[in-house]
Parts: structure tokens; sequence; C-alpha cells
């Protein structure tokens, strides 16, 4: 009776396990949602819709983008966390998730209720200053602002964006103070105030900046690329001008329930890399002045994780707890 019993049992765990690889090699059948936690147009917004149609011609079903932003991209991050857990509901987000992970007394979700399946791109930043003050490099920045303690107006998008914490990160090494102001109404509400003259420094991500760093009215620094920018090569890097430390990437890229099944999240993981990899995907990231991924994808978990611990660093450094 208990052999009988073995055997039985046996066999169904044989055929549930015949069965997974099976529902992975089905998957998809039937649209899939990628939610972006950001406005329509900006940064992020703009990689999906490249990123998309890609995946959905890879996986033979459309891969619809649904903008979902508000409360500093906590509504959208929620919403695909409260979504079934089937593969068929996409996160396409920055590491603004991670940051506000942090950063949040309740953020609704933690970091390890998502499964990173697959990086797109990375992006840099760039200080800039606006043009009327007597700036030319970052060295006249950091002496500037030691002379003027508080004086210059510093930009951001919150307390939890990178464009805040980078800054925080900068200061606290090269030893001066500014004031800061928050925009909400994201970056390039922000850029326009620079261009206007009504602040005077902001830590824009590469994509806005350099279309910022057209006017006259404004002058770049500084990237925190690792090297310098084949697309401005007279822009220097915060690490070569002595701030190592200031090596600042974001990255983008697709996220699930860490519930969804394995073979879905391979699935999903293998594909997509194959899109992050595709020469005309690559040229339209590198024109909209981002770096493509060009590593494992297998290696995306690992990077997230060690890029959390960093920050982690720098928000209880700043002693920063947000509440909605």
């Amino acid at each position: 009776m208990i052999t009988q019993g073995l055997k039985t049992w046996s066999g169904c765990l044989c055929l549930a396990l015949a069965a997974i690889p099976a529902s992975a090699q089905n998957f998809p059948t039937k649209p899939l949602r990628m939610i972006v936690p950001y406005g329509a147009g900006g940064p992020t917004d703009v990689i999906a819709r490249v990123a998309a149609p890609k995946l959905g011609d890879a996986l033979g079903q459309a891969v619809l983008v649904e903008n979902r932003p508000g409360a500093a991209t906590l509504i959208g991050t929620r919403a695909a966390l409260q979504a079934p857990a089937d593969g068929y509901t996409l996160l396409f987000t920055a590491n603004t998730m991670a940051l506000n992970s942090l950063a949040y007394r309740n953020p609704g979700y933690k970091m390890s209720d998502f499964v990173p399946i697959a990086p797109i791109a990375t992006t840099s930043f760039i200080l800039s200053v606006k043009s009327s003050l007597p700036i030319k490099t970052l060295a006249d920045f950091v002496a500037h602002a030691r002379a003027n303690p508080k004086k210059l107006n510093n930009v951001s998008l919150g307390s939890s964006s990178v464009t805040h914490l980078a800054v925080e990160r900068f200061r606290a090494t090269a030893g001066y103070e500014v004031t800061e102001v928050e925009y909400g109404g994201g970056s390039s509400a922000a850029a326009q105030a620079l261009m206007a003259g009504v602040v005077d420094v902001f830590l824009d991500g590469t994509i806005s900046a350099m279309n910022t760093g057209k006017s006259p009215q404004v002058r770049m620094l500084a990237t925190t690329r690792d090297q310098r920018m084949p697309s401005a090569p007279d822009l220097p890097t915060f690490k070569e001008l002595g701030y190592p430390n200031m090596v600042i990437l974001s990255w983008v890229g697709v996220f699930a329930s860490v519930k969804t099944p394995e073979p879905i999240v391979q699935k999903l993981s293998t594909e997509l890399a194959k899109v992050a990899s595709d020469g005309e995907v690559r040229n339209r990231l590198v024109n909209l002045g981002l770096d493509p991924w060009t590593g494992r994808a297998q290696d995306f978990p690992a990077f997230v994780k060690e890029d959390l611990a960093l920050w982690e660093k720098d928000i209880r450094r700043a002693g920063i707890q947000l509440d909605e």
C-alpha cells in the first residue's frame, strides 16, 4: 500500500513538474501589460515604448504600455505588485523604485517582493549651473559654494530622488552647503527653472541635461559617468576631477512579482535580453543619451542589490524618512 501510494504521488509530481515548462512554452496566450510608474513622455516611458513593441514581436502578443504615475512612482509600483503573478503584468521602472523602498516609512512594497527580470539601459547625470554665475568648472563651483554657504539654490525632484541623494553625497564629500528647492513637476519643470535663472544648480538625467545644456543660460560642469560621453567629449567626469564616489548610474529595467512562476520569468528574461541587444533598440537608446545594458541579463539582480546597498548609506546618513 505504501509503495503504491509512493508510486502514485511520484507520478503526480512528475506530471506537475512536466506541466510547468509546458505552461512556459505556451506563455503568453494574451496581451501583456507593462506598467510604467511615470507620466507619458518622460525618459522611462520613452524607453518602455521603444522596448515594448520588440518584446511583443518576440512573444507573439501585444505588450501594452500603461502609465500609472503618482506618489513618486509608488502608485504604479503597487499596482504591479497587486496584479496576478502570472507574467502578464510587468513593471518597467528605474532605480527610484529601490530608493523609495528605503526612503518611505510605508512604501507598500519591499524590493524582495519583486524579481528583476532584465535590464534595458543605464543613464548617468550631469551637474549644471546657470551661466550667469562666476563658475566655469566643477572646482569653481565647489569654491563658490564653500565661500557662499547656502546662497546657491539647488533644485531636486524630491528627497528620495537621485537628483537629491547624489547631490547630498557630493555635498558631504566636497564640504559645501546649498539651499534645497524641490520641484514636484518633474525634470522638465526643474530644467525650465534653471534656464530661467530661478534656481542655480541642477543635477539632472543626461537626456534632459543635454537638452538644457544647449541653452546659453546653462553651463554643464561634470557627468557622473565612469568615462566621458562620446556625444560630449569636452564634459569631464566627476571621477577624473577627484570624486570617484560620484560614478552614479540609474538603471532602467523590467520587474515582476516574485511569485511569478520561474519558467515564465526565465522566458521573459531571455526575450528581453534579445530586445536589449537588438541593434535598432540600442541605436534608439544611444540617440536618447542612454547606455544600453552591456552585461548579462542574469547579472541584473546582483547589480540591483549592490546599488540598493550604496543608496541605503546615503539615505540613512541624510536621515530621510518620508510619508506620502
